[in-house]
């Protein structure tokens, strides 16, 4: 996100340099000749200032454009800053030996309240929970998380889910085979369109 928010701040910046000139030299021509004071002249939808002629639509454009940015960085600020808090909140719930293992993977392990199983949470929101047979190896994958909210809370909410009504989490949850979902996530050769043919 940080590497976004800094692209749109050097693009807003860009944003508010000078506006390219948009010339109509026929009309700035016919003024002339006209011997008309063309330093503040407007022609039609065009503005005459000193040395250059602007569009006021391209200038109407270039305000619109740069509101627009500022927007998309100050949501992207605000997403930033929900992720950081929802981050600490969830660190604030792990064990010890949990926050040790999501330091130190990126996941931690939960067992479940009605069955015993061991899941293991990985940071996402999709098809992040991994269910964990007998010797420790993926059995399956499941999916469920609340809408809208940043990474940290999900995993929180499905920390909470697995060990306080884990049935119920799951009945809603989806469910995916793991040889399917690592399919798709593992690394596969560029495949040629001719093949499809």
């Amino acid at each position: 996100m940080s590497s976004l928010l800094a692209w749109l701040r050097g693009l807003c910046r860009r944003s508010r340099g000078p506006v390219p000139e948009a010339r109509d030299h026929g009309q700035a021509e016919a003024a002339g000749q006209r011997g008309q004071d063309t330093n503040l002249q407007s022609v039609g939808r065009n503005v005459r200032l000193p040395g250059m002629l602007v569009r006021t639509d391209v200038l109407t454009e270039n305000r619109r454009l740069r509101t627009w940015f500022e927007d998309v960085e100050t949501a992207v600020q605000r997403m930033d800053e929900a992720e950081e808090r929802s981050q600490y909140l969830l660190r604030s719930w792990l064990s010890l030996e949990q926050l040790t293992q999501y330091d130190a993977f990126g996941h931690f392990m939960v067992v479940g309240c009605d069955t015993g199983r061991c899941y293991r949470i990985s940071r996402g929101r999709a098809f992040n929970i991994y269910e964990l047979d007998d010797g420790a190896r993926e059995h399956c994958t499941w999916c469920f998380a609340p809408d809208s909210v940043a990474t940290g809370d999900v995993n929180l909410a499905q920390k909470i889910a697995l060990e306080n009504f884990e049935n119920r989490a799951l009945g809603v949850a989806n469910r995916s085979s793991v040889s399917t979902w690592h399919s798709v996530q593992g690394p596969s050769e560029p495949r040629s369109w001719m093949r499809w043919c």
